[in-house]
């Protein structure tokens, strides 16, 4: 008696773990694209909710001076007090952070972070423009691909 699988029953294996693939593949494709999204929204989630504190923490407890009402500069920037790594897609000045092909600009005055989120600019990152919107949380009455949210303090 020999021992061993047949041809047939090795073709038929190969056929069930192809399809099993078939279904797998997609599933992981998207993967990275997804985590960087992810990164994306977090980040600006984060700095969004969080600016109020920080501009307080640099002006009461540090006893810095932000600027004035007419926007000139003060003893601190953006840079102060939200810490990015320039180079990876962020463009990084003083009070100005640029991601992408301006896809996702922060920019601070001496009253509000401004948010811009230009969704037409975002297809190689996020891939359609639904997608983008969605992941930002842009409201229902916004019209367009560009969406801005103003935070003062």
């Amino acid at each position: 008696m020999k021992k061993g699988f047949t041809l047939v029953e090795l073709i038929f294996v190969i056929v069930i773990i192809g399809i099993l693939s078939a279904f797998a593949v997609p599933k992981f494709a998207n993967l990275k694209e997804n985590a960087k999204i992810n990164g994306l929204v977090k980040i600006v989630t984060d700095i969004t909710s969080s600016i109020d504190a920080a501009v307080l923490n640099e002006t009461e407890l540090n006893d810095k001076k932000w600027g004035t009402t007419s926007g000139t500069a003060g003893e601190f920037t953006l840079k102060d007090i939200i810490k990015l790594e320039n180079g990876k897609d962020w463009e990084i000045g003083d009070n100005k952070y640029t991601y992408g092909d301006d896809a996702i600009i922060l920019e601070l005055n001496a009253t509000a972070l401004k948010v811009d989120i230009d969704c037409a600019k975002t297809d190689d990152i996020i891939g359609d423009k639904k997608k983008c919107k969605k992941r930002f949380g842009f409201s229902k009455t916004t019209t367009g691909d560009k969406e801005t949210k103003t935070i003062n303090f």
